[in-house]
């Protein structure tokens, strides 16, 4: 956990006695790019510690990225699946025909924020320190789960430039 508040996703990098929590494990080289290259397991020590990493697999419902530039929370995109029958298995990739929406008023109409995830990732100390970053999450009924948090995130959407741009502006 990256506080008491914040589940991640259990992960291990290095052969190890750690174990992770029974179940299904996603095993990714340890230089990858979006959902290429990784493969579904049921087996923890099935991965070579030298070129992969295993973690822990989330049957995710859904997939949200969280920006922050400087301290502030810009926006909330949620990842679209194709169809509502998209298996968690498969990467939600934009290859696979995934894409991000903006959430236009995250504070009151998503289930996300009837957790405590807004107000412990708006008052974090990465959240705070970075100039810019994505925190990926994924959301298990009830719980959400930080994927990861991307220190370099691609952007795309015009929206988002121009929220930042606004945040830059009024500093």
């Amino acid at each position: 956990m990256i506080s008491d508040f914040l589940p991640v996703v259990p992960t291990v990098c290095a052969a190890s006695a750690e174990r992770l929590p029974e179940g299904k494990y996603v095993i990714r080289p340890l230089n990858h790019r979006q959902g290429q290259e990784f493969r579904i397991t049921e087996d923890q020590r099935d991965f070579n510690p030298n070129t992969e990493y295993c973690s822990l697999f989330i049957p995710k419902t859904k997939e949200f990225r969280i920006i922050y530039y400087k301290g502030r929370r810009v926006c909330t995109y949620l990842k679209k699946t194709p169809e509502e029958s998209f298996s968690p298995e498969q990467p939600w990739t934009f290859s696979n025909g995934c894409r991000f929406l903006t959430i236009a008023n995250p504070e009151s109409n998503d289930r996300i924020l009837r957790t405590s995830l807004y107000q412990e990732l708006d008052n974090h100390w990465i959240t705070k320190a970075a100039h810019l970053i994505a925190v990926d999450v994924l959301w298990k009924n009830p719980t959400a789960y930080i994927c990861e948090i991307n220190f370099a995130p691609g952007l795309t959407i015009a929206s988002t430039f121009d929220k930042i741009k606004s945040i830059q502006d009024a500093l």
